[in-house]
């Protein structure tokens, strides 16, 4: 599935009862989080929360890095899944024209993606690497004359290693030439690049499975259930997340089914049945 717009609808959507009820307190990063006997002590850079039961949805590169300190520390087995798993990095660049000129009528791809090949005239300090693009320019909605490139492996590291001007120079000479309807003239105006790899909120994109792994099923499985309980068995801490359970590991869908899935839990362990949820 590809969205035209970007998540900020849904989200808003999702967020409508806590806006209303006043219980969202954006810009608050969690630095700590305390499981004592009968409740849970949430420290954020602003306050301190006191809960029942908390679901911390911190990405998985954030956990590796040990941004949060968790008192007592987590379970070994909870560790060993977090460090087990891989945290991947993909980035994405987007380069503005004055207009759409690589569009044809009618459009020989529909999807307007395409998969560029290592151009033989890339210099070699460039990852000589498979790049996939794709086109804004034929969004049903905020259609933009935009060129948007998926960067990863190598090229999130190289990327980085270069100016603007040099990234500018890079794409202008080897891989717009390659697209319909190119003429010198079909300048690049404005560019952006994610940079996910450095945000101190994520340090990466996504979570798979690392090519050895002994048990990564495994690792996900634990990373989806309750992390630790009070001590009357009720509450307790759970992850929620991409990374968190094995349903679509390291999407959107993913991370908001296991969000669903740890509230649905949060609320058995009350003594809530399915049957009343």
């Amino acid at each position: 599935m590809f969205i035209a717009s970007t998540f900020e609808p849904i989200i808003s959507q999702l967020a409508l009862p806590a806006v209303a009820a006043g219980v969202l307190q954006l810009s608050s990063a969690v630095r700590k989080v305390d499981v004592q006997i009968d409740h849970i002590v949430v420290t954020t850079d602003r306050t301190e929360f006191r809960a029942d039961a908390v679901i911390l949805t911190t990405p998985l590169g954030c956990l590796q890095r040990n941004t949060i300190d968790f008192t007592p520390p987590l379970p070994l087995h909870i560790q060993s899944a977090i460090q087990n798993l891989g945290f991947g990095n993909l980035e994405k660049l987007f380069l503005r024209f004055e207009r759409a000129w690589w569009l044809t009528h009618p459009p020989s791809d529909p999807s307007q993606i395409s998969i560029f090949l290592p151009p033989t005239t890339l210099p070699d300090q460039a990852p000589q690497q498979l790049l996939t693009m794709f086109s804004l320019a034929d969004l049903p909605i905020n259609a933009q004359p935009v060129l948007a490139f998926y960067l990863a492996g190598a090229w999130t590291t190289y990327i980085k290693s270069i100016s603007q001007s040099d990234i500018s120079t890079l794409f202008q000479n080897h891989y717009l030439p390659h697209l319909p309807n190119y003429s010198p003239e079909c300048k690049i105006i404005d560019l952006f690049c994610t940079t996910w790899t450095e945000d101190p909120y994520a340090y990466g994109s996504y979570t798979h499975i690392p090519v050895g792994s002994q048990d990564g099923i495994g690792d996900l499985r634990v990373l989806g259930e309750r992390i630790c309980g009070l001590k009357d068995g009720s509450g307790g801490l759970w992850f929620a997340g991409e990374h968190a359970g094995t349903v679509d590991m390291g999407t959107v869908n993913g991370a908001m089914t296991s969000g669903d899935l740890a509230a649905l839990d949060v609320l058995k362990s009350f003594g809530f049945s399915s049957h009343s949820l």
